[in-house]
Protein backbone atom coordinates (compact mmCIF):
# COMPACT_ATOMS: atom_id res chain seq x y z
CA UNK A 1 0.00 0.00 0.00
CA UNK A 2 2.70 2.40 0.99
CA UNK A 3 4.00 1.44 -2.55
CA UNK A 4 1.24 2.49 -4.44
CA UNK A 5 0.77 6.25 -1.94
CA UNK A 6 4.46 6.70 -2.87
CA UNK A 7 3.49 6.23 -6.87
CA UNK A 8 0.62 8.17 -6.72
CA UNK A 9 2.36 10.98 -4.90
CA UNK A 10 5.23 11.10 -7.24
CA UNK A 11 3.07 11.65 -10.14
CA UNK A 12 0.80 14.31 -8.67
CA UNK A 13 4.26 15.91 -8.01
CA UNK A 14 5.34 15.72 -12.24
CA UNK A 15 1.70 17.07 -12.88
CA UNK A 16 2.35 19.99 -10.66
CA UNK A 17 5.42 20.74 -12.41
CA UNK A 18 4.23 20.19 -15.81
CA UNK A 19 1.59 22.38 -15.17
CA UNK A 20 3.73 25.34 -14.10
CA UNK A 21 3.73 28.22 -16.48
CA UNK A 22 6.75 30.60 -16.70
CA UNK A 23 5.97 33.80 -18.66
CA UNK A 24 9.27 35.74 -19.96
CA UNK A 25 8.45 39.07 -21.06
CA UNK A 26 11.26 40.19 -23.91
CA UNK A 27 11.50 43.33 -26.30
CA UNK A 28 13.08 42.33 -29.77
CA UNK A 29 15.72 44.94 -30.28
CA UNK A 30 14.45 47.62 -33.20
CA UNK A 31 16.83 47.68 -36.17
CA UNK A 32 16.69 50.56 -38.22
CA UNK A 33 15.19 49.64 -41.90
CA UNK A 34 18.24 49.13 -44.41
CA UNK A 35 18.34 48.99 -47.79
CA UNK A 36 18.57 45.55 -49.77
CA UNK A 37 19.98 44.92 -52.89
CA UNK A 38 19.52 41.97 -55.36
CA UNK A 39 21.58 42.17 -58.41
CA UNK A 40 22.48 40.32 -61.76
CA UNK A 41 25.52 41.12 -63.23
CA UNK A 42 26.26 38.69 -65.63
CA UNK A 43 29.65 39.30 -68.28
CA UNK A 44 27.82 40.20 -71.88
CA UNK A 45 24.88 41.36 -70.36
CA UNK A 46 23.29 44.80 -69.15
CA UNK A 47 22.98 45.42 -64.81
CA UNK A 48 19.75 44.65 -63.60
CA UNK A 49 19.80 45.36 -59.77
CA UNK A 50 16.15 45.47 -57.30
CA UNK A 51 16.19 47.41 -54.55
CA UNK A 52 13.66 47.17 -51.25
CA UNK A 53 14.14 48.14 -47.78
CA UNK A 54 13.47 45.97 -45.18
CA UNK A 55 10.74 46.24 -42.09
CA UNK A 56 11.12 45.22 -38.49
CA UNK A 57 10.05 41.52 -37.61
CA UNK A 58 7.06 42.07 -36.08
CA UNK A 59 5.62 44.84 -38.44
CA UNK A 60 2.80 44.33 -40.97
CA UNK A 61 4.15 46.25 -43.49
CA UNK A 62 5.53 44.12 -46.39
CA UNK A 63 9.18 45.25 -47.70
CA UNK A 64 9.27 48.75 -49.40
CA UNK A 65 10.52 48.78 -53.06
CA UNK A 66 11.64 52.34 -53.31
CA UNK A 67 11.43 54.18 -56.90
CA UNK A 68 13.71 57.03 -55.97
CA UNK A 69 17.01 55.33 -54.92
CA UNK A 70 20.02 56.55 -56.16
CA UNK A 71 21.92 53.50 -57.57
CA UNK A 72 25.54 53.38 -59.43
CA UNK A 73 27.72 50.72 -60.49
CA UNK A 74 31.42 51.02 -59.99
CA UNK A 75 34.25 48.89 -62.03
CA UNK A 76 37.59 48.45 -60.07
CA UNK A 77 36.78 51.51 -58.14
CA UNK A 78 35.29 54.07 -60.85
CA UNK A 79 31.70 54.95 -61.46
CA UNK A 80 30.94 53.59 -64.87
CA UNK A 81 26.95 53.97 -65.13
CA UNK A 82 23.80 55.20 -63.40
CA UNK A 83 20.78 53.08 -63.22
CA UNK A 84 17.52 54.64 -63.73
CA UNK A 85 14.20 52.87 -62.75
CA UNK A 86 12.56 50.69 -65.31
CA UNK A 87 10.07 48.03 -65.19
CA UNK A 88 9.52 44.58 -67.32
CA UNK A 89 6.20 43.48 -69.34
CA UNK A 90 4.78 41.99 -65.64
CA UNK A 91 5.25 45.65 -64.02
CA UNK A 92 7.98 44.76 -61.54
CA UNK A 93 10.15 47.38 -61.15
CA UNK A 94 14.09 47.43 -61.28
CA UNK A 95 17.39 49.80 -61.77
CA UNK A 96 19.43 48.78 -64.81
CA UNK A 97 21.35 50.65 -67.35
CA UNK A 98 22.63 49.82 -71.02
CA UNK A 99 25.96 49.30 -70.03
CA UNK A 100 27.70 45.91 -70.69
CA UNK A 101 29.20 43.73 -67.92
CA UNK A 102 32.62 42.78 -68.58
CA UNK A 103 34.67 39.44 -67.10
CA UNK A 104 37.27 39.55 -64.89
CA UNK A 105 36.73 43.00 -63.59
CA UNK A 106 35.42 43.68 -59.75
CA UNK A 107 31.84 45.63 -59.50
CA UNK A 108 30.10 47.41 -57.18
CA UNK A 109 26.77 48.38 -56.58
CA UNK A 110 25.93 51.62 -54.66
CA UNK A 111 22.51 52.27 -53.38
CA UNK A 112 21.87 55.68 -51.81
CA UNK A 113 18.49 56.49 -50.11
CA UNK A 114 17.34 59.16 -48.03
CA UNK A 115 16.82 57.78 -44.68
CA UNK A 116 18.85 55.38 -44.79
CA UNK A 117 22.26 53.92 -44.48
CA UNK A 118 24.07 53.97 -48.09
CA UNK A 119 24.33 50.22 -49.33
CA UNK A 120 26.34 48.47 -51.70
CA UNK A 121 27.77 44.84 -52.83
CA UNK A 122 30.73 43.86 -54.75
CA UNK A 123 32.41 40.90 -56.48
CA UNK A 124 34.40 39.96 -59.09
CA UNK A 125 32.97 38.99 -62.49
CA UNK A 126 34.26 35.61 -64.30
CA UNK A 127 35.39 34.29 -67.30
CA UNK A 128 32.15 32.34 -69.04
CA UNK A 129 32.41 28.27 -68.89
CA UNK A 130 32.02 26.83 -72.34
CA UNK A 131 29.39 24.37 -72.98
CA UNK A 132 31.22 20.85 -73.68
CA UNK A 133 28.10 18.90 -75.32
CA UNK A 134 24.15 19.26 -76.13
CA UNK A 135 21.65 16.91 -76.25
CA UNK A 136 18.34 17.48 -77.41
CA UNK A 137 15.66 14.81 -77.29
CA UNK A 138 12.81 16.04 -79.97
CA UNK A 139 10.47 13.77 -78.45
CA UNK A 140 10.26 14.48 -75.11
CA UNK A 141 11.85 18.25 -75.60
CA UNK A 142 14.50 17.75 -73.28
CA UNK A 143 17.50 19.62 -73.52
CA UNK A 144 20.84 18.37 -70.98
CA UNK A 145 24.11 19.72 -71.59
CA UNK A 146 27.44 19.16 -69.93
CA UNK A 147 30.19 21.66 -68.87
CA UNK A 148 33.68 20.98 -66.71
CA UNK A 149 33.42 23.22 -63.54
CA UNK A 150 36.54 24.89 -62.78
CA UNK A 151 38.45 24.04 -59.51
CA UNK A 152 37.50 27.08 -57.41
CA UNK A 153 34.63 27.10 -54.59
CA UNK A 154 31.79 29.33 -54.30
CA UNK A 155 31.16 29.05 -58.17
CA UNK A 156 27.42 29.86 -59.77
CA UNK A 157 26.22 29.33 -62.89
CA UNK A 158 23.55 31.32 -65.24
CA UNK A 159 22.20 29.72 -68.87
CA UNK A 160 20.35 30.92 -71.01
CA UNK A 161 18.69 29.32 -73.30
CA UNK A 162 17.62 31.73 -76.67
CA UNK A 163 15.78 30.50 -79.79
CA UNK A 164 16.95 30.87 -82.78
CA UNK A 165 13.83 32.44 -84.25
CA UNK A 166 11.72 34.81 -82.24
CA UNK A 167 8.64 33.21 -83.71
CA UNK A 168 8.53 30.60 -80.70
CA UNK A 169 8.50 31.53 -76.68
CA UNK A 170 10.85 28.91 -74.98
CA UNK A 171 9.44 27.18 -71.86
CA UNK A 172 12.00 25.86 -69.24
CA UNK A 173 11.58 24.05 -65.73
CA UNK A 174 13.23 21.97 -63.03
CA UNK A 175 12.07 19.94 -60.43
CA UNK A 176 15.68 20.90 -58.72
CA UNK A 177 14.81 23.34 -56.06
CA UNK A 178 18.42 24.63 -55.70
CA UNK A 179 18.16 25.48 -58.63
CA UNK A 180 16.97 29.83 -59.29
CA UNK A 181 16.44 30.68 -62.83
CA UNK A 182 17.01 34.48 -61.15
CA UNK A 183 14.50 36.04 -64.19
CA UNK A 184 11.62 38.16 -63.68
CA UNK A 185 9.64 35.64 -65.79
CA UNK A 186 9.32 32.49 -63.76
CA UNK A 187 6.76 31.66 -61.98
CA UNK A 188 5.27 28.37 -60.23
CA UNK A 189 3.39 25.82 -61.75
CA UNK A 190 -0.54 26.58 -60.49
CA UNK A 191 -1.80 23.20 -60.98
CA UNK A 192 0.94 21.33 -60.25
CA UNK A 193 1.39 19.84 -56.09
CA UNK A 194 5.11 19.45 -56.65
CA UNK A 195 7.73 21.61 -56.05
CA UNK A 196 8.64 22.87 -59.65
CA UNK A 197 9.23 26.22 -60.97
CA UNK A 198 8.96 27.25 -64.53
CA UNK A 199 10.06 30.06 -66.60
CA UNK A 200 9.40 31.84 -70.15
CA UNK A 201 11.53 33.51 -72.46
CA UNK A 202 10.68 34.60 -75.55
Amino acid sequence: MKNITSIIAVLAIIVGLCSCETIIDYDLPREPDRITIDSKLVEGDTPVVHVFTSTYALSRDNPGEPKNADVILMENGAVVSNLTLQSNMFGQTFYSSKYKILPNQLYKVQVSLEGFTTAFGEGLTQDPVAITSTIFDSADRDLEFTFKDPPTSGDYYSVTVRSLTENYPLLYSTSDVVIDFFDDNTFDDPFSGEVEKFGLYG
